[in-house]
């Protein structure tokens, strides 16, 4: 495990060295690709040394902007909440890093520590060092509230051991799958993928295990043996990592239907008594689309979380290229769905656009009623519609639907807080959280846990939630907004300036718009925090500077 992964472009490498040095004389352990040996592969020791590692500081210049791989790392670091950027020449950013804070040392050197944008730095990755090494706010040792004391079981992301890199997402999709078939088991509590496929670093599976509060885990690994690709599926119980069950087959005969059916159902019956026999029907197999379309979904998946605009738009002609293949798949109809949500998310949009994505999910919705994915949906778009009532009808029947998804909790705690019901808020964010603990977007439940004990008062917990949030993603807008406003209700008004500042480095021309945004019933909410940024020397209506 290394404190820092350093990414950057080969002709900085002068520069970078002593960057490197400084870091080590801070007493942080420094992975950079000067140090690979000879003979090494260099795309497997680099993907474990980014895996082990606890900060992703990534080094532009105009070099390093022409460089696939460091964008590639960068993205990495992005996705695990654990990037910091540093500018070591003036460069223009492209989305999403331009909206994260960047420390400038364009003419920092060595004899320069005293510096205040390397003292600012060191805060930074000093902050984050301790934030990948605290434990996650929730408890995840107690068992999931509602699934009368069943033990946690967690499908973690299938290995690659090939050299074939073009079948990483192919078991993505695979494991992602399986999570979909055993969450149809009711009366089991499955952690989401959202939180396992995070996960890449298998050296520490009991570490993992706790982490996620789970008692058994569904590993995969794939191997090339003599030109044959075995899949071999194993399941463990922790802590001891006992094996369970386990079972191989063959990729050269690759039957995606046949095998996630007999998967899915093999790993059921291994959990026994932890689930009822009756409840094993609601695994059996479900209508599925054709291995074409399956690949669009798949690759557009993968661009639409590059978080980049050029990589969304692909993505969302993917999307419809799969529908256009086959017009009943639920698959390329929910990801449709999501990909207008995030869409009209980014850009503000108006609410009438809601529409559209209540259309896609209603479509998937009378496809397959089972799926609790779409519901959700139809409810997302009742909420920004601030028909809250409505929504939580659908939350509900998402929730009765498929009880371990997370976003189901995580949409209906936002309903509540925002419709004036904060402590019953609280109740399903913190379960979100329990069942998807590192959630790629967990950044956001932290935030509503933040925004519901504002609106009760409980300063403390808003602040320390608002904090936690910012640390798991530093140019979180409304995170920054709950925390000045709440300063300003302790009567901590320096503390409050400082945070406007901080705020203002990654949304310099935040507006009144973007607060009202916030879907509060009652509009007062919205400007009690507006007041709070005013208070701090926030002015409505100016692009802001912090020079």
């Amino acid at each position: 495990m290394h404190d820092i992964f350093v990414s950057y472009a080969r002709d900085d490498k002068p520069s970078v060295r002593k960057l490197v040095e400084s870091f080590e004389n801070e007493g942080w352990s420094v992975w950079w690709d000067d140090r690979i040996e000879i003979g090494v592969k260099y795309s497997r020791i680099l993907d474990e040394a980014l895996n082990q590692s606890r900060c992703v500081v990534v080094c532009w210049t105009g070099s390093a902007l022409q460089s696939e791989y460091v964008k590639s790392e960068a993205h990495r670091g992005d996705a695990r909440h654990l990037l910091v950027q540093i500018a070591l020449e003036k460069v223009v950013l492209p989305n999403p890093f331009s909206e994260y804070a960047i420390s400038d040392l364009s003419d920092w050197s060595e004899e320069g520590l005293g510096n205040l944008e390397y003292q600012k730095l060191i805060r930074d990755i000093g902050g984050r060092l301790t934030l990948a090494s605290t434990e996650i706010p929730i408890d995840t040792s107690n068992y999931v509230p509602g699934f009368l004391g069943r033990p946690a079981t967690a499908v973690l992301p299938f290995r690659n051991l090939s050299d074939k890199e073009d079948l990483d997402y192919v078991l993505d999709g695979l494991s992602e799958e399986i999570i979909d078939r055993l969450q149809r088991f009711k009366s089991l509590p499955i952690i989401s993928g959202h939180s396992t496929l995070r996960l890449q670093d298998f050296g520490e599976v009991g570490s993992i295990a706790k982490q996620l509060g789970a008692r058994y885990l569904v590993l995969g690994t794939l191997r090339e043996v003599g030109g044959d690709y075995r899949l071999r599926i194993e399941l463990v119980e922790a802590p001891g990592l006992r094996s369970v069950w386990s079972t191989s087959c063959s990729l050269n005969d690759f039957d995606r239907l046949t095998l996630q059916d007999d998967l899915s159902l093999s790993i059921a019956a291994q959990l026994q008594p932890e689930i009822e026999r009756s409840a094993r029907q609601a695994a059996l197999p479900i209508r599925q689309e054709d291995a074409d379309t399956w690949h669009l979904i798949r690759q557009g998946i993968w661009h639409q979380y590059q978080l980049t605009r050029d990589n969304s738009i692909i993505a969302r002609n993917l999307f419809l290229q799969a529908v256009e293949r086959d017009q009943y798949s639920t698959e390329a109809l929910v990801q449709l769905a999501w990909w207008h949500f995030w869409d009209i998310s980014f850009r503000r949009g108006n609410p009438g656009e809601w529409h559209e994505t209540e259309r896609y999910a209603q479509q998937a919705a009378n496809i397959d009623p089972s799926d609790s994915r779409p519901i959700t949906l139809i409810g997302i778009s009742h909420m920004m519609r601030s028909n809250h009532e409505e929504a939580r009808k659908y939350y509900q029947k998402a929730i009765d639907l498929n009880p371990s998804y997370a976003w189901a909790y995580a949409h209906m705690g936002s309903s509540l807080y925002l419709d004036g019901q904060p402590e019953s808020s609280l109740v399903f964010t913190t379960k979100a959280i329990r069942l998807s603990p590192l959630d790629f977007f967990v950044f956001h439940a932290y935030c509503d846990i933040a925004t519901s004990n504002y609106t009760l008062r409980n300063y403390s917990s808003a602040l320390d939630a608002a904090n936690y949030s910012l640390g798991l993603r530093q140019g979180y807008w409304l995170a920054h907004v709950i925390k000045i406003a709440t300063l300003v209700e302790m009567g901590r008004e320096k503390d409050a300036e400082s945070a406007l500042t901080e705020m203002l480095a990654t949304k310099p021309n935040i507006s009144r718009r973007d607060i009202d945004w916030v879907m509060f019933t009652d509009r007062r909410w919205n400007d009690s925090l507006a007041d709070g940024l005013k208070k701090a020397g926030w002015q409505e209506g100016k692009i802001n500077s912090i020079d």
